[in-house]
């Protein structure tokens, strides 16, 4: 018969959850991370547990409350197209801090750094753990996925059978992208529904290629691809635009709108960390935005995005910085 009062059952319970679940103490030193915290992290429990807060690991991101006109419809993400003002932790607004801090449950949608390099939107709860005293000794944290990783497994093995997926990257085809595109014009021109699109290209790309050969293109834009990914909309589309380019079709969203979707890349989506042959490398990124003007064609639209992406390119090379590059302006006349 069980003993229901041995605290090993429900140690058992916690390990196996589909939640993460960790367990930090007074000092900030990780002291429990169960089974789902590592499926959903990619982090096993030897790479964390008896490490700090302080080291960063998963480089949490918060976000300011919801509030503009465009809002995806999903978790973090949800808040992110149009809230460039995100903090990395230590934050003292962070649940983690207001439950050691104040003794408060609190709860907030943040993007954490998955081992693979790219961001993952959760939703984080934290609530303090108390002595028998009354005193606070430290925190226990759960997550989840914003998005159901099962749903989106799903949705990729039924666009792989049809053939829709650049099976390298994981991300729609150019030719599915291309037909997006025509779509999302021809609702702009009979129903004017506004629709932008960004180019996105790794920073010195080709000496990537010219180090390390060209199969670490493939894995360089898939892990891309999933960091852009959690920064837009499931209305919205991420693919291959050719060899070396990723091509996003944010639907709906205006020239005033686009400024900001590039300020919150800017400052959230990058550098992708990708591991590579022992080495570990940031992948920066430059984009270039354009949006929909009467008349356009694909063509039409995705050569003015081109200018920009390459102007975006000419300024960091100059500034030798590599950093997340695309003029607040990311739409020519």
């Amino acid at each position: 018969m069980l003993n229901f009062a041995d605290p090993e059952i429900y140690r058992e319970v916690l390990e196996h959850l589909p939640t993460a679940v960790y367990f930090v103490d007074a000092e900030e030193k990780i002291r429990f991370w169960n089974e789902g915290a590592e499926k959903i992290t990619g982090y096993l429990r030897q790479d964390v547990v008896g490490h700090f807060c302080r080291e960063n690991i998963l480089s949490r991101i918060s976000a300011l409350p919801p509030g503009s006109a465009r809002e995806p419809s999903h978790g973090l993400a949800a808040r992110a197209a149009t809230n460039p003002g995100a903090t990395e932790e230590p934050d003292t607004s962070s649940p983690f801090q207001i439950a050691l801090r104040d003794g408060r449950v609190s709860e907030a949608e943040m993007f954490i750094h998955h081992r693979d390099g790219h961001r993952l939107a959760v939703r984080v709860r934290a609530i303090p753990i108390r002595s028998d005293a009354g005193t606070i000794i430290g925190v226990a944290e759960t997550f989840d996925a914003s998005i159901d990783n099962s749903e989106w497994d799903r949705r990729q093995n039924r666009l792989s059978r049809y053939g829709a997926l650049d099976e390298p990257t994981g991300v729609l085809s150019h030719p599915v992208m291309l037909t997006h595109l025509h779509e999302s014009l021809e609702l702009f021109k009979v129903h004017r529904l506004p629709v932008s699109i960004l180019l996105i290209e790794i920073f010195r790309f080709h000496e990537l290629l010219a180090k390390y050969g060209p199969l670490i293109a493939p894995a360089a834009l898939r892990a891309t691809a999933q960091t852009i990914e959690s920064f837009i909309r499931p209305s919205d589309f991420i693919g291959r635009w050719d060899e070396h380019r990723l091509l996003v079709i944010l639907t709906e969203c205006s020239p005033f709108e686009l400024p900001a979707v590039i300020n919150n890349l800017k400052q959230r989506a990058g550098p992708t960390e990708l591991r590579w042959w022992g080495d570990d490398l940031a992948l920066a990124l430059s984009l270039g935005g354009a949006s929909s003007q009467q008349g356009d064609t694909p063509e039409g639209l995705t050569a003015r995005a081109a200018r920009v992406l390459d102007g975006a390119v000419g300024v960091a090379n100059k500034n030798a910085g590599g950093v997340l590059a695309g003029p607040a302006k990311a739409n020519e006349a």
